[in-house]
């Protein structure tokens, strides 16, 4: 439950960042930069629940 909960807060995080794009308040190469990092935690965490709940 816990790692779900993680999961969700990083696509809020990404939510947040993506806002920050439409409102031009961060520079669009570091956003992105840090939706593909926040993409690859969340990918990560994705494959642990799949591991634990086998």
């Amino acid at each position: 439950m816990e790692l779900r909960a993680l999961k969700g807060a990083i696509g809020q995080i990404g939510g947040l960042l993506k806002q920050a794009i439409a409102h031009e308040a961060a520079p669009r190469d570091q956003v992105n930069h840090l939706l593909r990092k926040l993409d690859s935690c969340r990918m990560d965490i994705q494959t642990l629940i799949k591991k634990i709940g086998t």
